[in-house]
């Protein structure tokens, strides 16, 4: 008997690649070919050591407590943690049914998956048991009010064990991020706000994640996707930690900026070849521009390529100011980069005692 596919399947995989995509860019800093790996001038890359990005998780006795810091419940599934300051973002995962009939009318209110366009995912937000979206809100709301919208579901596109399998390593393509505040927005927008005690569907087109719905109210969903945001917060953040832990570290090593190959070599070379690194990562064509015919009948393009074009682009803009501040002599201050949807974890309200944050979370590091 096969095993069905769980959102804990769904939340371990995605979280697992967004980890990874957080901590690539070390390796092309550090990484040092065999022939000048007993140089002199490259021992400092083997002594340097990495502050990985981390996943913590909730007990599942208090994950569905109201705790609108997040350190002894709030509704999500993971808090990750990453950059040099240590910047969170918190994600609440949800497993979509796969669908090919349309939903049944809602009164006067059709929905727009209907006739030949009726293929979805299902995704149902809230419960009359939990109220997981106030939850989610209430966290929302107070880590918000320090800086972005740094509490998000996430809906990835996958049906059972074979496609998880399948797209493995290439979730994220098929992986949709909305912030609680923006489902919010919106409802209230369209005079549906949620409703305590009651649970909501959303709707997810297997082939354009911009084709989404909310129901029972059969209103469709115009909110910008965040996606890219949320993922480009992940790719500059690490490397904005990698360069700056890097710099920090080779002065500490009295390491002369001037000293050839050391630190201005070193990272442009590692910023190319970690954008060309990632340009196969999303999976995106040789040419920066596309036709629609490239778009049609093919999955992963249809879905992500304009998507991932533009994490490519939020990056590769970042990569220029860095690559500029090295060619001007690094003397000034590492350009910054401001997440959109991250926040700093230093703002989180109060802190637990150790033997109460033990309790209520476990981690893993990758």
């Amino acid at each position: 008997m096969s095993m069905n596919l769980h959102e804990k399947s769904l939340e371990l995989n995605v979280t697992h690649e967004l980890l990874n995509l957080c901590d690539a860019f070390n390796w092309h800093l550090t990484n040092i070919g065999l022939w000048r790996y007993w140089e002199p001038s490259y021992r400092h890359f083997r002594t340097q050591t990495q502050k990985k990005s981390i996943a913590l998780g909730l007990h599942s006795s208090v994950e569905g407590n109201d705790d609108n810091t997040g350190n002894a419940g709030g509704g999500y599934d993971v808090k990750i943690k990453s950059g040099s300051n240590d910047s969170v973002l918190f994600i609440q995962y949800k497993r979509g049914e796969y669908r090919t009939t349309e939903p049944e009318p809602n009164g006067a209110n059709t929905s727009i998956f209907t006739g030949s366009e009726s293929e979805h995912y299902l995704f149902k937000l809230n419960s009359t048991a939990t109220n997981q979206h106030f939850t989610l809100r209430n966290l929302s709301n107070n880590i918000t009010s320090y800086n972005g919208n740094a509490v998000v579901y996430a809906f990835p596109l996958i049906k059972d064990i074979d496609e998880l399998e399948e797209n493995a390593g290439r979730l994220l393509n098929r992986t949709k991020f909305i912030s609680i505040s923006d489902i919010d927005n919106e409802a209230n927008t369209n005079g549906h706000p949620f409703v305590l005690g009651s649970s909501h569907k959303y709707r997810i087109c297997p082939y354009d994640m911009d084709r989404t719905e909310f129901n029972f109210f059969f209103f469709t969903y115009k909110g910008r996707d965040i996606s890219k945001d949320v993922i480009a917060d992940f790719i500059n953040l690490s490397v904005q930690k990698e360069i700056r832990t890097f710099a920090k570290f080779l002065s500490q090593e009295s390491i002369d900026w001037e000293e050839p190959r050391i630190l201005s070599n070193r990272i442009n070379y590692a910023l190319s070849s970690y954008l060309a690194y990632l340009r196969n990562y999303l999976e995106l064509p040789i040419q920066d521009r596309f036709s629609n015919s490239e778009l049609e009948n093919d999955f992963v393009n249809k879905l992500s390529l304009k998507r991932n074009l533009e994490i490519y682009d939020i990056v590769n803009d970042y990569v220029l100011n860095i690559k500029n501040w090295v060619k001007e002599g690094g003397d000034d201050k590492l350009p910054e980069y401001t997440p959109s949807y991250f926040t700093n974890s230093e703002i989180n309200i109060k802190e637990k005692s150790d033997s109460e944050y033990l309790d209520n979370l476990n981690m893993f590091v990758i």
